[in-house]
Order: structure tokens, then C-alpha cells, then sequence
């Protein structure tokens, strides 16, 4: 592979940018042999029968099976609207943001069909050899501007109509480079999705590990005696800490994410450009509650790196008693529980759960089960920061092979960086 020369030399200004001197720019009605709109089944959706893909199953390049629907067994769908294998399709239909989706038929099904928001195109094997090539081309970024600027409509439906989208410009290797490419970056798809399986797997091991260690049912080696209940108000006290305002200083915001999401850097603000006056200081293994989101699960504890960040007053900040038996880590993994959900929405009011409060003084009186000892516990935690850190390594390895196949997929498509064919 090699890259273009800057005076680029061998390539040739094209309407849509410069490519390879042997490589062509069309319009997709010169590369198109057919198009087909699939079936109206309006009304045909009960459940047992023929599959239908309609535009909530089309990803950018695959199909999602998970929001599968299928037609009445009654309904005896057209023949010209089977799915066949490498079929290229193309979304007509959807959100603004959405629409002009491309995916691949790959026989995902034994048999299925596709409804009236989806375009099937059929090109000519002459200049586009490799419908993989094709789908793969429809989601570069000069692609994606043509077709945002074909859409018609509103941000929530959005059309794009042939009789545009047959102006659409392609950018047309010959065909056997149109298939190394398309090679190319499936091997990259197939690292994306190994390490996607990986960290599913991940997440249903901590899962696993959670339910196990934080209830009891697995104890560690080495560890033994009975679990004891204790009163949540046995083991933590409030604080505050009140911030001394100076409209001049400048103050780290923090929130807490529901669902057990963790603390966030909202923004640094001077003090005159805050409205709400009064704000906490936070230190490493706070327990932070918000009263009114702890029922959606937003609480955590203080990490390092948020240490003398600023909460609002919205929030209560609880720490252990001096020799309460508890270890601040494994009772972060415990909120985590649906057991602590419970507790703090069973210790809060109000008709509405968006507005409801949380009582902090009838939730210091619910009772918990902890490990007997703060040594058990801090192997417990232990063993669920490694799981953690090992999903949260792997998420970061998804995101850099996401990015390479991106930055190489833009370079290949446009010739800056030709394969050997």
C-alpha cells in the first residue's frame, strides 16, 4: 500500500475529489442495472410467519435481528420480494439522521422479505464487482453528505427518492481492487466483533461474579463465618462540607450518572457564573446520593481523581464510622445491587417517580448483609476492580479498532491509500 504524492501525481480531480487516475467517479444510475421498492404488509404483523425486514433492522452494513418482526402465516408475501443472498438494500425511509442507511443481505434467515421503505439495487457487475464494495462506499464521509443532502422532509421522517439518489456519485476501483478492499475490511469488522463478543462476555462474567460474591452464595477461600445484617445507619454518617463562595474561584462541577453510572466532570465554572449557591466539596470515598435521581440509581463513591470536586446541595454525602466494618469499595459495588435499589426507593416519596425524595434518615434504618470481616470485602472488591478494569481495557481496544477501520476504510475508498491486486 502506499500513499498519494503530494503533487499528486497518477491522480485526477474528479467531481468528487481527487482519485487514482485509473479509477473511475459515476453516477449510481450509470452503475445501476434494477431498483425494487419491497411489499406493502401493512397490517400483516402478527408473529409466526415470513420475516420482514422493514428500516428499524437495517444497521450501517447489517442487518439487526433483534427487532425482527414477521408477517401473518396467512399472508402469502410476493415472490419478487424475497430476500437473496447479497442483496444490497437501501434504506428510503427514516429519521433525518437515520435515513439513507446501506446493508448487506448475507441469508441472516432461511427466507425473508423486505418492505416498501427499502430500495433493493441490483448493479452492473461491469463497474460495481463487489457488492460489499458497494455498501462499504455508501458510508464514507463525502457519501454521507450527498445523502443528507438528497433528504427530504423533517427530523423525524426524512425520505430520499430515486430520482435523487440515481445522481448519487460513486467512486469505482476496478473491480478486483473493489473486492481486495472489501477484504480488507472485513477482517477489520471481524476484530471489531471478536472484541465485542469479548466484552459481552466480560460483562456477563461480572455479572455472574456480583450476584455471587456480594449475596454470599460464593465465598472466597480462606474466609468463613456467617454474613451479619446490620442497619445501614450503623455503618455510615453524613457530612458536609460546605463550599466558602467566592464568585472568583474557580469550581470543578460534579454529577452522578444513573443506573450506577459513576461521577462525571460536568464543567469548571467561576463562581459568578454559577446560579445555585451552594455547593459541597467531595473527597476520595464519599458516598455521593442524589436525592432526587438515587431513584433511577444515582449514587457512587468518590473516586481518586474526583478528589475536591464541587456537588450541588442536591446531593448527600455519606462516610464510614471511625471502625464501622466497612469497606467503602465493596459497599460502591453493593449499591450497585438491585437489592439497594429497592431499599432507596422504598426510602423515598412522592406520586411521580421523577419527583420523588429520598429520606436519607428511613434509609440509615434498612438493613443490609455484609461479609464479616473488612478483609473479605476488600478481596471481594478487589476481584470486581480486575473484572472491571478488563471490560473497561477491552472497551477501549473496541473504540481504537472502531477508529482505525474508520480512518483506513476513508483512505482506501478514496485511493489515498491503494492494495495490491
Amino acid at each position: 500500500m502506499s500513499a498519494p504524492n503530494a503533487d499528486r501525481v497518477g491522480y485526477k480531480e474528479t467531481k468528487v475529489g481527487w482519485i487514482p487516475e485509473e479509477w473511475q467517479a459515476m453516477q449510481l444510475l450509470d452503475t445501476t442495472l434494477s431498483t425494487q421498492l419491497g411489499g406493502n404488509y401493512t397490517g400483516s404483523l402478527i408473529g409466526t410467519g415470513t420475516p420482514l425486514i422493514k428500516m428499524g433492522n437495517m444497521g450501517r452494513g447489517s442487518i439487526v435481528l433483534s427487532k425482527l418482526e414477521r408477517l401473518d402465516p396467512t399472508c402469502e408475501p410476493a415472490g419478487r420480494d424475497f430476500l437473496k443472498q447479497g442483496d444490497f438494500l437501501f434504506n428510503t425511509r427514516n429519521t433525518l439522521s437515520l435515513v439513507g442507511k446501506t446493508c448487506l443481505w448475507r441469508g441472516e434467515l432461511g427466507a425473508a422479505v423486505f418492505n416498501s421503505n427499502i430500495l433493493r439495487v441490483t448493479f452492473d457487475e461491469t463497474f460495481l464487482g463487489s457488492t460489499e464494495f458497494a455498501c462499504r462506499a455508501f458510508n464514507t464521509e463525502y457519501a454521507l453528505r450527498q445523502l443528507r443532502a438528497f433528504a427530504i422532509g423533517t427530523t423525524s421522517v426524512a425520505a430520499i427518492y430515486w430520482r435523487d439518489l440515481r445522481r448519487f456519485w460513486i467512486i469505482l476501483p476496478s473491480c478486483l481492487e473493489q473486492k481486495k478492499i472489501a477484504e480488507i475490511l472485513s477482517t477489520c469488522d471481524e476484530a471489531i466483533e471478536k472484541t465485542g463478543a469479548l466484552i459481552e462476555a466480560k460483562k456477563q462474567q461480572k455479572k455472574a461474579l456480583m450476584q455471587q460474591l456480594l449475596s454470599g452464595e460464593k465465598r472466597l477461600p480462606g474466609f468463613k463465618g456467617e454474613w451479619m445484617e446490620v442497619e445501614i445507619g450503623d455503618l455510615f454518617k453524613e457530612v458536609s462540607r460546605p463550599v466558602v463562595w467566592d464568585d472568583e474561584e474557580l469550581y470543578n462541577l460534579i454529577s452522578v450518572r444513573r443506573r450506577s453510572g459513576g461521577l462525571f466532570f460536568r464543567a469548571a465554572l467561576h463562581g459568578k457564573d454559577i446560579l445555585t449557591k451552594v455547593m459541597n466539596t467531595t473527597h476520595t470515598r464519599d458516598f455521593l446520593i442524589s436525592k432526587m435521581q438515587v431513584v433511577h440509581g444515582a449514587m457512587a463513591m468518590t473516586p481518586p481523581e474526583f478528589d475536591g470536586g464541587h456537588v450541588s446541595g442536591s446531593y448527600i454525602t455519606l462516610v464510614s464510622k471511625d471502625d464501622a466494618p466497612i469497606h467503602m469499595p465493596f459497599f460502591d459495588y453493593l449499591s450497585r445491587t438491585k437489592w439497594l435499589y429497592h431499599l432507596t426507593f422504598i426510602s423515598s416519596y412522592g406520586v411521580v417517580i421523577e419527583k420523588m425524595t429520598f429520606n436519607l434518615k428511613d434509609f440509615l434504618k434498612k438493613t443490609i448483609e455484609i461479609p464479616p470481616t473488612i478483609e473479605e470485602q476488600e478481596r471481594i472488591s478487589e476481584i470486581l476492580k480486575t473484572c472491571e478494569d478488563e471490560g473497561s481495557a477491552l472497551d477501549l481496544k473496541l473504540a481504537a479498532l472502531k477508529q482505525q477501520k474508520k480512518a483506513l476504510m476513508q483512505k482506501l475508498l478514496t485511493g489515498q491509500i491503494r492494495v495490491k491486486v
